[in-house]
C-alpha cells in the first residue's frame, strides 16, 4: 500500500477544508473563506504559474483584501522551481512551514470520545472554544461544516474535540484540541486513534494530519 501522493494530500484536503469560493488568477487559483484560516484564504499553483508578475501578486492581493484576508501564497512541493525562483521579487516573508503527517487507517477503538455528527451545537461550541476561535469565525465554521458529505466529531464535551472527514481512500483529521487542564493526559494520541478507527471503518487507507512545523508535540 503506497503513502498517497502530495496530489492526491491536496485534493483531500481542499476537498474537506473548503473555501466559501474560489478563482483563478493568471494561473494562480486563490481560495476565501472570508479570512477564516490562511490555507483556504491564500493563492497556490500547480506547476509554473503564467504570471510572476508584480501585477499578478496585486491582483491576488486585491482580491484576498476585498475578502478579508492578506496576502498569502501557499508553496507547495507541487509549485514549480521557475515560479518559486521568480517571486522572490515579491517581497514576501515566510510565515512558517506545515508538514502532513500520514499513518495508515487502523481500528484501534478508544472509548474516551463520543462520535456526533459535525453539525451538533454543543460539538461545534466546543470545537470554536477549544480551538480558541473568535466569535467572528463561527459563521465560517458552519459554512465549512455544512458543506461536508462525510465527517465526523469527535468529542469530550468540554474537554477535547477533532473533526475527521474523509475523501476518498484518505481521512483528514482537523483542529485537534484539548482544554489546558487536561494536556498530557493522552487525549491527542487517543484523538488520533478515534479518528483511525473511524477511517477503517468507512474503508479509508489512510489518515493524515497538517501540523505546523513549530508544533514539535503534535
Amino acid at each position: 500500500m503506497s503513502v498517497p501522493s502530495v496530489e492526491a494530500l491536496e485534493h483531500a484536503g481542499y476537498a474537506t477544508w473548503t473555501p466559501d469560493i474560489q478563482e483563478v488568477i493568471d494561473g494562480w487559483t486563490v481560495r476565501s473563506k472570508g479570512g477564516f484560516t490562511r490555507r483556504v484564504n491564500s493563492a497556490t499553483v500547480v506547476g509554473d504559474a503564467a504570471s510572476t508578475s508584480i501585477g499578478t501578486r496585486d491582483r491576488i492581493a486585491s482580491w484576498l483584501e476585498d475578502r478579508s484576508a492578506a496576502l498569502a501564497i501557499r508553496l507547495t512541493p507541487l509549485v514549480g522551481v521557475t515560479t518559486r525562483t521568480e517571486i522572490a521579487s515579491w517581497g514576501l516573508v515566510e510565515r512558517d512551514t506545515t508538514h502532513v503527517l500520514v499513518a495508515p487507517a487502523r481500528d484501534e477503538r478508544t472509548d474516551r470520545f463520543t462520535l456526533v455528527a459535525p453539525g451538533d451545537e454543543q460539538f461545534t461550541k466546543d470545537l470554536e472554544r477549544l480551538n480558541d476561535r473568535p466569535d467572528s469565525s463561527a459563521g465560517a465554521w458552519r459554512r465549512l461544516l455544512g458543506r461536508l458529505d462525510d465527517a465526523v466529531g469527535l468529542w469530550i464535551p468540554d474537554v477535547a474535540v477533532a473533526l475527521a472527514a474523509r475523501c476518498d481512500d484518505i481521512v483528514m483529521i482537523y483542529s485537534v484540541a484539548v482544554a489546558p487542564a487536561h494536556r498530557r493526559t493522552g487525549l491527542g494520541t487517543d484523538a488520533m486513534r478515534a479518528a483511525s478507527s473511524w477511517a477503517h471503518a468507512r474503508r479509508a487507507s489512510w489518515c493524515a494530519l497538517k501540523v505546523e512545523g513549530m508544533n514539535a508535540p503534535a
